[in-house]
């Protein structure tokens, strides 16, 4: 991480590491709570799956609560130093000559894999983050397969009251609702766990331009997000198709790959 965040933001690396790490977690656990409760909704008063407000808060207390707070407290536990003239950067060059073009960057961040609190806490703040995201990562997985295999469930064979085009019309919302969970769980989680698996196998080379494409994915996941509802939600795909008709360039791309130039024959008689 560079100093941007200094130059600009005004925050250092760990700040913002821990406001992005925390903000993404509750972002995507917001938009699986909808699935969780629209749940709870459809079931039965009788159903013993049916919870009350304790319940519910039971449920949600992973993804909303504890995981959050856990990824937050592994990104402060991260040794961050900035500069190249620190004990953890010169450590770094020493350890891996391949990264000696870094010394061009002057305000750079440097991170360690360093035990927390040795000898008793041997893993590192890293290793904590890791696990938390993977568990997080699978918690949401779990729990949203869960829960909308249950809404369909009821959709399709509970006594609801409920017409077919309804039924139909919740069953769509379901499932552009798990567009958006799906385009920023893994257009942010397949960076992370890519930098990761780098690291522990990877760490005396650096791939740049696979960086570069994996963190802009992963900077763009709510532009990837608004793009993916646009194409595969029907209404919005007519819509936008419907713009694009209107523009010149449409006139201009059709006229000329799908409309050949008419072909003159001439004929020359002596």
């Amino acid at each position: 991480m560079f100093g941007v965040w200094d130059s600009v933001f005004c925050l250092g690396a760990k700040n913002a590491m821990t406001t992005s790490t925390l903000l993404v977690m509750l972002t995507i656990a917001s938009s699986n709570n909808i699935f969780v409760l629209k749940l709870q909704n459809l079931l039965d008063s009788s159903s013993r799956f049916k919870f009350g407000i304790f319940g519910k808060a039971v449920i949600l207390f992973p993804s909303n609560v504890l995981l959050p707070m856990l990824g937050v407290v592994s990104v402060r536990l991260v040794p961050i130093e900035q500069g190249i003239e620190t004990k953890r950067f010169l450590n770094m060059i020493e350890a891996h000559p391949s990264y000696s073009d870094l010394a061009n960057i002057t305000d750079i961040y440097v991170g360690a894999w360093e035990p927390i609190y040795p000898p008793y806490v041997n893993f590192s703040g890293i290793t904590m983050l890791a696990g938390v995201i993977a568990l997080f990562i699978l918690e949401i997985v779990v729990k949203t397969h869960v829960s909308i295999h249950g809404c369909y469930f009821i959709l399709d064979n509970g006594s609801l009251h409920l017409s077919k085009k309804t039924k139909e019309m919740q069953k769509k919302f379901f499932r552009v609702l798990w567009l958006q969970v799906s385009n920023t769980l893994f257009s942010i989680g397949f960076p992370a766990i890519y930098s990761l698996i780098i690291i522990l196998i990877q760490p005396n080379f650096i791939v740049q331009w696979l960086n570069n494409l994996f963190f802009a994915i992963a900077y763009c996941h709510g532009i990837i997000g608004s793009i993916t509802i646009l194409l595969l939600t029907h209404p919005y795909r007519l819509y936008v198709l419907s713009l694009i008709k209107k523009t010149r360039i449409n006139g201009f791309l059709k006229k000329r790959l799908f409309n050949p130039p008419n072909k003159i024959l001439i004929s020359v008689t002596q």
